[in-house]
């Protein structure tokens, strides 16, 4: 298996290393990294109602082109994953690859591999630590499993 870890981020760094000493080759791209909220990142709702008054009320309407200031829109993080992942894809046809990223980038994948539109509400649990398995076959991603959370229970007992 070649694993990938598809975030700069220090958490998926750590599974990354776990999954290297047991063998798996492994590198890193910025391009499946969570969504860039820009101003809004690292606030809390209610300091983006209260700071940004406007913009806030027009990032409630969900609508998928709209882009917090020094962000990207929903739109443009769909396309920014899902092209970085049928790169990854089609590079590694005929082979599995482990990708640790985010919840966001999974909800991506997930709304693309389902056909929800990114205005849509989320209607879908997304669980930390969970594996979910995507297949990529003839151009389009295919989900096989979602949620499955067992790898944690077994090591929270």
């Amino acid at each position: 298996m070649r694993c990938m870890r598809a975030t700069p981020d220090a958490r998926a760094g750590r599974q990354v290393r776990s999954a290297w000493r047991r063998g798996c080759a492994s590198s890193a791209t910025r391009r499946c990294a969570n969504a860039n909220y820009g101003a809004f990142e690292g606030r809390t709702f209610t300091e983006v109602e209260r700071d940004f008054p406007a913009e806030y009320e027009r990032f409630r309407t969900r609508d998928p082109h709209y882009v917090p200031p020094g962000g990207e829109s929903a739109a443009q993080f769909r396309d920014r994953v899902m092209a970085a992942l049928e790169r990854i894809a089609s590079g590694a046809a005929g082979k599995r690859v482990a990708v640790i990223t985010h919840g966001g980038v999974l909800g991506i994948v997930y709304r693309h591999a389902m056909d929800i539109p990114l205005e849509a509400r989320r209607g879908y649990s997304l669980a930390n630590a969970s594996l979910n398995h995507f297949r990529y076959a003839a151009g389009r991603w295919l989900l096989e499993t979602w949620g499955d959370v067992a790898q944690t229970a077994k090591m929270t007992h």
